[in-house]
């Protein structure tokens, strides 16, 4: 039932939205304020109701397996009549801005829309968008209507991926972003103070720099991310480390999240590495309340209580972040199993086509009589079509072309290789996380004879898709090869070369 003051409330409209603030079903009350939504799967769910006249109202709901009444009273909290004695704080809305309940950095997502007046005694966050209609900056409020912090953000020119800063507005701890990835350790932020965020490709954040006013740095952030899997239990492990400004490392902490989904668990460390102390999370959805736990360094439980329940945070933890869209998954980049490889861990076949240019930089004695002049050549390549691990196998064929004035010493061939990369861009802490850096290895054949390659690529130098010049999954990177070859080159029983230069590279699946 939708009310007001006790009162029905006809011709509400009514939206009963997912977690991801998706639209499930919609309707309006009849005379009496009334409605029924009908065939609901049981889950989380916030209900939403719009009057054109009283404004709106908000209530979360959980379904289960039978029927469930709710009552809304519209607005959820009326603000106070003024008079012109009041100290009430006016609240200046601005022109082209929105005003919603929820804002999730992570997603760049935004949910529940409303003003001012709808999150009276609620926090709340104010948007503004750019010419392209994308999110520009985002500016959380407290119940008492003062401005907290601003997220700016930065998007590639397709929309595909941004980056963002927080500015902060007033003084307090940076654990007021995310109590869980961020310690009081290392913590205070003032007006002014900017923290600058470098993100994964799932929009969570990989470090997080924090300066003054004037650009000097006083402290740093590192964040990763790492699966646990066993028969009964899926978990992600999520490392904070906390550093100075001069690199010192101060502490860390472990949060331990069961199914992306449930908070179970918070370890605490000192520069020593030492434990300090541990968190425990007991959840009782039926009950509807939490346990919390807390153990010494030694394991010894030193204190309990209950805590309000905490529910699954429908944002941060079990969202992928894309480019283009943003999927719910269950498990991201698992272990390998006993029977194999997880099929969440495996990466779909790529078929690519490379045209490279290509200058040498170091030549056998028999290919170096003349002056190295660079030249092009391609790749047609499928890759993919066995993994294990962070390897994947699969075939090249390459065009080889290096030009000399002895007919006998010219070497343009064909070869075919067997080719095996490695994604190692996680064990470079300094690479950002949008560059991809690949070892690759393998052996083949040439058209008369046969072979080794070793080599790397790093891309996107630049990615054409995300400047929107092309609609094709196109990157320019950086390429090198060397190559041991036998029996290429007439009365010669093996030659070598390494090049290196820059490719553009077309992806298909």
């Amino acid at each position: 039932m939708i009310s007001e003051n006790g009162r029905g409330v006809k011709k509400a409209r009514v939206i009963l939205m997912d977690p991801n603030g998706k639209k499930v079903k919609g309707g309006k009350t009849n005379k009496k304020g009334e409605f029924i939504l009908k065939k609901l799967e049981p889950g989380s769910y916030t209900l939403q109701a719009i009057h054109k006249k009283l404004g709106t109202g908000t209530a979360a709901i959980t379904v289960k397996d039978k029927n469930l009444q709710v009552k809304i009273t519209v607005p959820s909290k009326p603000a106070p009549q003024q008079t012109a004695g009041s100290r009430e704080k006016q609240f200046d809305q601005n022109p082209g801005s929105k005003y919603f309940k929820y804002w999730s950095p992570y997603r760049r997502s935004l949910s529940i829309e409303g003003n001012p007046q709808t999150f009276y005694g609620d926090p709340f966050y104010e948007a503004t968008y750019n010419k392209d209609k994308r999110i520009k900056t985002v500016t959380e409020y407290d119940s008492e209507r003062n401005p907290l912090h601003t997220w700016n953000l930065k998007w590639t020119r397709s929309g595909s991926r941004s980056e963002y800063y927080v500015e902060f507005h007033s003084r307090g701890p940076i654990a007021r972003l995310d109590p869980r990835l961020y310690s009081h350790q290392l913590s205070e932020v003032r007006p002014g103070w900017k923290a600058r965020f470098s993100s994964r490709r799932d929009g969570r954040p990989k470090e997080v720099k924090v300066e003054d006013n004037i650009g000097v740095q006083y402290y740093t952030y590192k964040f990763t991310y790492a699966p646990q899997l066993d028969s009964n239990l899926v978990m992600e492990v999520i490392e904070s480390s906390y550093f100075r400004s001069d690199s010192t490392f101060e502490g860390r902490h472990l949060v331990f999240m069961e199914e992306g989904e449930w908070l179970r668990m918070i370890q605490y460390y000192n520069r020593k590495n030492s434990s300090i102390y541990t968190l425990e999370y007991i959840h009782d959805p039926n009950m509807e309340e939490t346990v919390e736990i807390r153990l010494d360094s030694t394991g010894r439980e030193i204190d309990r209580k209950i805590i309000p329940f905490m529910q699954p945070d429908q944002f941060a933890y079990t969202l992928e972040w894309t480019g283009r869209e943003v999927v719910i998954h269950e498990i991201e980049d698992v272990s390998v199993e006993q029977e194999g490889l997880s099929a969440a861990m495996e990466k779909p076949v790529e078929q690519y086509t490379s045209l490279e240019l290509l200058a040498p930089v170091y030549r056998d004695e028999i290919l170096d009589e003349n002056p190295p002049k660079p030249f092009g050549t391609f790749v047609v390549g499928k890759r993919n079509v066995m993994q294990f691990g962070s390897t994947g196998f699969g075939m090249e064929l390459q065009w080889i072309n290096h030009f000399s004035k002895q007919a006998l010493k010219n070497l343009k061939t064909i070869g075919f290789f067997g080719v095996a990369r490695s994604d190692i861009s996680s064990i470079l802490f300094f690479l950002p996380d949008y560059y991809q850096l690949e070892y690759k290895y393998g052996i083949g054949m040439f058209t008369l004879g046969y072979g080794l390659t070793m080599g790397f690529s790093l891309t996107p130098l630049i990615n054409l898709m995300d400047l929107d010049l092309i609609p094709t999954q196109t990157k320019i990177g950086l390429v090198g090869n060397a190559v041991l070859a036998n029996g290429v080159l007439e009365d010669i029983d093996y030659t070598y070369w390494a090049t290196i230069g820059v490719s553009i590279t077309f992806l298909t699946r």
